[in-house]
């Protein structure tokens, strides 16, 4: 069973670097210590065959640690494998090897590569172990026989050994550079200034793909390799610099072309060599930091993203409390006329265009604030029917439906869900400028262990969503769902991203396939409601709401003054008192007073955040404490706040979020009578 001593001085890199070796290497012993002084106690009691070692470590570091180490008899035949940090300077690389490194690692650690440098150490010392058991064995032998010419004779071929170990070990830490300059992806230059001649090393030659009989004076360099917009900073940094006197080169940041065309970033630093005062020589290193640069811009626009964000989701929420006084009105003009009316159906109509217009503020708040689905029972069918009829209206794309029989209800985020349909609708619909057709198939499905990657056994609705358009190269199918990708000429790239993003919140699951000019087909997953009652059916789902209580009291509570007077008007319009309330202090103050005069509101519907004051989140717990069987329901333009997805478990009874109409403030009143 082969030893390994691992030395940081950091636990957590120890329980990872162990655990890595041990499922890599599965019979090996790992033994660790959190210092040098520890390590190099238990190195020479433990004998291990190998050690892995930290180089930054406060008091002794890691140079020292292997100095010590092959200093002392009894540790210097163990491998040691230095690890330091991702920019390694190649002066570094030579420290590590000049101390008596036998391979050298950069943070983070490749794996494969690691456990390649632990084989090979392990290797070593087993062969070098079986070299002195052999050894030992042969002068037990000259001892025995007293044979001075075997003696002899094994010490030349010791000599002759020696002299090949030393050859093989030379060559073994140039290659050894080479691979530690290749890890970390660097190479470096000299440049003589007397003749203008530049000298790349291996790792150079291989970082910049060039062959090592290109040119190499500097003008066919400069030309070659710096990007036409830093050649001439590149220039006048380095005059700078001779002219300054200064012997090291402050590190810089440019761009440089490769012998295959791209551009890659590196980082570069070095210094000038001076000969009476003169500059002959420059030394440098280069690091590519391409990769660096892009997750450094990633990161930017993820920041420019998330304040955009929340500029995004603080319309939407004012933009929602618009929405509401309009469809509190249009519904309450709805519930005063007959069908037969002839204003009724253009009151329908705006209520659905005014439904998308809520849809577009709930994808705003979905990208902004990416929060948990707030769920119900809903009828996919006539949902996905719906959107994909009004995102195409007007176009020359044809909507073939085809709707299971028998269709399960599904468990889902009503909005979010129809900000799925929307997006592969709006996709599918620019797809074919010239016209063509949109299925959409719904089925159930009842997903077995493993038949569906990431998802978990259980039933789904199955949803397929086709076009017969200008399809997607395959080379850009795996990077569809990335956000800010796009091949359109417009657009930011959210609405697939977008779409993926709420599918896995819901624990569903969806792929693509596609062929150029033969259009583009997704098909996800969605949960079904576990205990079916009756199944969907392709008519329209009437809900039956419990009658509600004529003579019930409702205490309003909301900031925004059109809101109170549009949910007021509603409520009466079903049948109830309604009282109301602009912040949480004044709700508590009468909720407290209508208990101590034995008239307890049967309703308390309140705004989730107040400005400046308190909202629902922290009344209701003042509220119930007043009166422990109120029936709260929470109510906010941040649909997918937390509280709205997990509105039990902060106290409250239902949750209504805005804009809602008079039949859904209806049916959320029933549903919390029910209860």
């Amino acid at each position: 069973m082969p030893k390994i001593l691992a030395i940081d001085d950091k636990q957590d890199n120890l329980i990872t670097l162990s655990a890595v070796l041990r499922s890599l290497i599965p019979d090996c012993n790992i033994i660790t210590a959190l210092s040098g002084v520890e390590g190099i106690e238990k190195a020479i009691s433990e004998s291990p065959d190998t050690i892995l070692l930290d180089i930054k470590m406060p008091g002794m570091d890691g140079y020292e640690v292997c100095n010590r180490l092959k200093a002392n008899e009894q540790t210097k035949h163990i491998p040691v494998i230095m690890i330091s940090a991702i920019r390694t300077e190649s002066q570094d690389l030579v420290k590590g090897l000049d101390s008596g490194a036998d391979a050298y690692l950069a943070k983070p650690i490749d794996e494969h590569l690691l456990i390649a440098q632990v084989n090979t150490a392990l290797r070593t010392k087993k062969a070098e172990d079986q070299l002195r058991n052999q050894k030992e064995s042969m002068e037990a032998m000259v001892r025995d026989r007293t044979a001075e010419l075997l003696l002899t004779n094994q010490q030349l071929k010791n000599e002759i050994e020696e002299r090949k170990q030393a050859e093989k070990m030379l060559k073994e830490s140039e290659s050894k550079l080479l691979q530690a300059q290749y890890i970390s992806r660097m190479g470096d230059f000299t440049w003589d200034l007397s003749t203008g001649d530049v000298t790349f090393s291996k790792g150079l030659y291989g970082l910049l793909k060039y062959d090592v009989d290109m040119e190499k004076n500097h003008q066919s360099v400069d030309a070659n390799i710096h990007h036409s917009e830093d050649l001439e900073r590149v220039k006048t940094w380095l005059m700078e610099m001779i002219s300054s006197g200064e012997k090291k080169l402050p590190p810089t940041e440019f761009r440089i072309t490769c012998h295959d065309g791209t551009l890659i970033d590196i980082y570069i630093e070095g210094r000038i060599e001076f000969k009476d005062g003169e500059a002959v020589k420059i030394f440098g290193t280069c690091q590519d930091i391409t990769e660096q640069k892009t997750i450094e811009k990633e990161l930017q626009k993820m920041q420019n993203i998330k304040s955009v964000g929340t500029l995004a989701g603080g319309i939407a929420h004012d933009f929602n409390n618009i929405l509401m006084g309009l469809f509190g009105n249009i519904s309450i003009a709805k519930d005063k006329l007959s069908k037969d009316h002839p204003g009724f159906k253009f009151l329908e109509e705006t209520e659905k265009s005014m439904g998308r217009a809520t849809r577009l503020t709930k994808q705003l708040l979905t990208f902004a604030k990416g929060g948990a689905p707030v769920k119900e029972d809903i009828s996919l069918g006539a949902l996905a029917k719906e959107i994909a009829c009004f995102d195409l209206s007007g176009s020359n794309v044809r909507l073939v439906f085809e709707p299971a029989d028998g269709l399960w209800m599904a468990q889902v985020d009503k909005g979010q869900i129809q900000q799925v349909f929307s997006n592969l609708t709006i996709n599918a619909d620019q797809a074919m400028p010239d016209g063509g057709h949109l299925h959409i198939t719904l089925e159930n499905a009842v997903v077995s262990e493993n038949a569906v990657p990431n998802l978990c056994p259980g039933k789904y609705i199955k949803v397929s969503v086709g076009d017969e358009g200008t399809g997607i190269e395959q080379k850009y199918l795996d990077r569809i769902f990335d956000p800010y990708f796009t091949t359109k000429q417009t657009g930011c790239g959210l609405g697939l991203a977008t779409v993926i993003s709420i599918i896995n919140k819901h624990n569903g699951h969806i792929n693509v396939e596609s062929q150029l000019g033969k259009g583009t087909h997704f098909t996800f997953y969605l949960p079904a409601v576990e205990n079916q009652g009756c199944p969907e059916t392709n008519q329209a789902v009437v809900m039956n709401v419990p009658k509600a209580e004529q003579t019930a009291r409702v205490l309003v509570m909301d900031d925004e003054k059109v809101i109170l007077k549009v949910t007021q008007k509603m409520l009466e319009r079903i049948g109830y008192e309604v009282e109301t309330a602009c912040c949480g202090e004044q709700a508590i103050e009468m909720c407290k007073q209508a208990v101590d005069a034995g008239k307890a509101f049967d309703f308390v519907i309140m705004d989730l955040t107040i400005p400046g004051g308190i909202g629902g989140k922290e009344a209701i717990r003042e509220i119930l404490e007043i009166d422990p069987n109120a029936r709260a329901i929470v109510s906010s333009g941040y649909a997918d706040d937390p509280v709205m997805a997990n509105y039990a478990e902060y106290g409250f009874k239902g949750m209504a979020a805005k804009p809602y109409t008079l039949d859904e403030l209806r049916a959320v009143m029933g549903q919390v009578l029910e209860k």
